[in-house]
């Protein structure tokens, strides 16, 4: 990219990635090679002028984000290290590839933590993405929004949860302009396995209990 042109490309990603498609011309020029009675003849400079339109991503919002295989695999007094798999359709017919992305995570309304999918690849068409959530809510409110999911998942109940790009999902400055506008809601299956009996987590003075 030129770099006189970084905030054009910029708004031509995001569109991309949040818009339903994006024409575009592509202009240069040429070489080819034609066989003749004489021998190859080789041509340079031939003039290329095309219209070209590309199927935008469309938010990633085509089909429901499902969020599957949910399990606390450790943590740290910071934040509590929760693994699952999202399972997101790129409807466009180009690949995406973003490095590692972080978005933020709500319940209830409040900011309970940030998910992370490290070296995000999106296929056209359906794709299973491991994922990590890092629950670690702040505030008051933040805690007692993050204390009612966490009663839920280990109580039988399906959980609603929002995810959110902003200002911090990605390093790539070209990406972040539309990375930081996505936004799902996602229903976090709950435990249902009845042999668990006991669990507890210490979190920033919030302390979680379940018998």
């Amino acid at each position: 990219v030129i770099s006189s042109q970084h905030g054009q490309f910029s708004q031509f990603v995001s569109d991309l990635t949040l818009g339903s498609g994006k024409s575009m011309v592509m202009k240069g020029t040429a070489s080819a090679v034609a066989s003749t009675a004489i021998g190859d003849v080789r041509i340079d400079g031939i003039k290329i002028e095309q219209p070209v339109t590309m199927q935008g991503l469309q938010g990633l919002a085509t089909t429901p984000l499902i969020s599957s295989d949910v399990h606390v695999r450790g943590g740290t007094p910071q934040a509590m290290e929760i693994a699952l798999i999202c399972t997101m359709t790129n409807p466009s017919n180009i690949a995406m590839a973003s490095g590692d992305v972080t978005f933020k995570v709500f319940s209830g309304g409040q900011d309970v933590g940030r998910a992370v999918i490290r070296d995000m690849k999106l296929k056209p068409g359906v794709n299973n993405v491991p994922s990590v959530f890092y629950f670690s809510p702040q505030t008051g409110a933040a805690k007692a929004a993050g204390k009612l999911m966490l009663e839920n998942f280990m109580s039988g109940v399906d959980h609603q949860i929002g995810i959110s790009g902003f200002e911090g999902s990605t390093q790539i400055p070209s990406l972040l302009k539309g990375l930081s506008q996505l936004k799902f809601t996602t229903m976090v299956p709950a435990v249902h396995d009845k042999m668990l009996l006991a669990w507890q987590s210490t979190l920033n003075l919030l302390t979680i209990t379940f018998t």
